[in-house]
């Protein structure tokens, strides 16, 4: 379903149903979302495998002017 609303509303609205759900499917949805959050995390660690990061090894000889 498709809703045109604003933020605020689009958020008490999701609130909503999820609250008139029974507390066992809030659980399980709960416990759903850690593996919904683990396959995100690990699409974003693939993608950035090849990157390479370079850093200087002291940066107290720095002098500001």
């Amino acid at each position: 379903m498709l809703y045109f609303s604003t933020k605020e509303q689009n958020n008490l609205r999701r609130e909503k149903e999820f609250l008139d759900l029974s507390p066992e499917l809030r659980l399980q949805i709960f416990f759903e979302s850690f593996d919904q959050q683990l396959i995100f995390e690990n699409q974003t660690e693939d993608k950035n495998r090849d990157n390479f990061i370079l850093t200087r090894s002291d940066m107290t000889t720095d002098k500001l002017t």
